[in-house]
């Protein structure tokens, strides 16, 4: 009771209600007791009588009611005489604003539909009775608890699956093509190959064309029954019978969970060697990886540029295990190196030569083995950065025109696949596109354009963006903007041009070479 006589200026409960007093939601930010609340609002019809006003209020001896006609309804607070009257215009105001921010339409079936929603909102507006100094946009962010790096982790690992997917159905193609072929040459016989060597080599994470004779047969080839399985292991079978009906009835069963969502139409760059390098691996295969992390800020300017690179070797038979890689050489200067203990350091910083420090031991067999690594460390050169991006937002009637324009700063590299996403989440519309060089798609499961350009090279280093979106969101709400690309070349340069035995014999040789943005964002 000492609530309602004493000096304290704070908002007692919020309620709406119709015009003819059904009450559709009330919530109450101090102790009450529910008949006392029930009595006030059955009350309050009967005190306003025919006022109109769009703001107003209403007396009685103990308490006041503030409040404001929304259509057919009425958004009122309750509070004690003493309270401060410009405060509690300014927390009726506030929470005016919430109300088709999270209902549909502000009559008695929106708020119904978004009760909950409302009262969540009405306690990030106001706590313990007093007004909180938040914004709407502040409240929809609390409320919803969006998180930009979740997003971030979720399509690297949509990405990953995608990427699993693939690899899997041309493995799995790989095997029964290999299959087929031994029957052709009568090599094999009726029984199919064993699944512990097709296990085997798929957690061993080899290609197929690696797998010898005997392991597909085992060892008695003439009598295939004989066959005897090694012991079971952890690795995905791929490729054996059912694998890719097991694999589709997973994604589907994600999919209907909402783990998995369907992909978007715009083709997302590719991490690793392209499709066509891949079908074209040697026995002796050389990746050369660079990842790009650049931070760039929203005004234009450069916060980092840093490169993270390396040389990785497969090779598929004994008679290769000692071979030598003959490299272009890497800028010292540019770059720091890490050598793997297998190398000999000096034969690589002197002639860019990669060979074994003790040729006898050999690299292992069907398994990638990373031998050089390479770094340029955080820089804030401009010149050092493949693609600047610039976003330029400016405030219309309603919500926001925004430019975007891009330049090939490094005009030797071709960008395959550019996809820059900006985030829209927080004005919740589709935006309309005026113009845009390339494609532009609209995301709505993300609520993100995604502003794709099959490739950018010295022949189109420019290009520009430009759209509109309606919505209460802010300037901010276009940032953190994330770029992907990939790209068939390094940032270093570095190429391999022969690869030779210990006898200075060339070998024939596969290289796969890319280069990927692994965090390229506009902050």
């Amino acid at each position: 009771q000492s609530t309602w006589g004493n000096n304290q200026m704070v908002v007692l409960g919020a309620a709406i209600l119709t015009k003819s007093g059904k009450v559709l939601l009330s919530r109450q930010f101090v102790e009450i007791q529910r008949v006392r609340v029930e009595g006030l609002l059955a009350a309050f019809p009967k005190l306003i009588g025919s006022g109109t006003k769009q703001h107003t209020f209403v007396e009685t001896e103990n308490i006041r009611y503030v409040y404001q006609p929304l259509d057919t309804l009425f958004l009122l607070i309750i509070t004690n005489k003493t309270s401060n009257i410009i405060e509690d215009l300014e927390t009726l105001k506030l929470l005016s604003k919430l109300i088709p921010e999270y209902c549909t339409s502000v009559d008695e079936a929106g708020v119904m539909q978004h009760q909950f929603d409302l009262i969540f909102a009405f306690d990030e507006a106001v706590c313990l009775g007093y007004r909180e100094n938040v914004k709407p946009e502040q409240i929809r962010a609390y409320t919803e608890m969006d998180s930009h790096e979740e997003r971030l982790f979720n399509m690297i690992q949509q990405h990953k699956i995608d990427e699993a997917k693939k690899e899997g159905i041309r493995r799995g193609g790989e095997l029964d093509k290999q299959r087929a072929a031994m029957k052709a040459k009568g090599l094999l016989g009726p029984t199919s190959i064993s699944s512990a060597s097709i296990s085997s080599a798929s957690s061993a994470s080899a290609p197929a064309d690696s797998i010898t004779t005997s392991q597909l047969l085992g060892p008695d080839p003439v009598t295939p029954a004989k066959v005897t399985s090694g012991p079971r292991t952890t690795g995905m079978t791929l490729g054996g019978k059912g694998s890719h009906t097991k694999t589709s009835d997973l994604l589907n069963a994600l999919k209907s969970e909402g783990e998995l969502k369907e992909e978007v139409a715009i083709p997302r760059p590719t991490t690793t060697a392209t499709a066509a390098q891949k079908q074209t691996e040697q026995p002796i295969h050389v990746m050369l990886e660079d990842k790009v992390v650049v931070r760039l800020d929203r005004e234009g300017g450069l916060q980092s540029v840093e490169v993270l690179g390396n040389l990785s070797l497969t090779v598929q038979s004994q008679s290769d295990a000692n071979v030598t890689l003959l490299t272009t050489p890497i800028d010292s200067n540019t770059f720091q190196l890490k050598i793997n203990p297998k190398v000999n350091k000096e034969a690589f910083t002197s002639n860019s030569s990669v060979e074994l420090v003790d040729p006898s031991r050999g690299y292992p067999l069907a398994s990638a083995q990373v031998l050089v690594k390479w770094r340029m460390p955080p820089s804030t050169d401009e010149a050092r950065v493949p693609l600047m991006v610039n976003c330029w937002p400016s405030q219309i009637a309603g919500g926001y025109s925004v430019n975007l324009d891009f330049e090939l700063l490094i005009k030797r590299f071709t960008l395959g696949n550019v996809i820059i996403g900006i985030p829209l989440k927080e004005f919740g519309t589709t935006p309309t596109v005026i113009q845009a060089d390339g494609n532009a798609i609209f995301d709505p499961d993300t609520q993100t354009l995604l502003w794709n350009i099959p490739s950018i090279s010295s022949s189109n280093s420019t290009g520009s963006l430009e759209f509109e979106v309606r919505g209460s969101g802010s300037s901010d709400a276009f940032f953190p903007i994330n770029i992907s690309f990939a790209a068939e070349h390094t940032y270093s340069g570095i190429k391999v041009l022969r690869v030779v035995d210990t006898q200075g014999n060339d070998k024939p040789f596969s290289t796969s070479v890319s280069m990927t943005a692994d965090q390229y964002l506009i902050q």
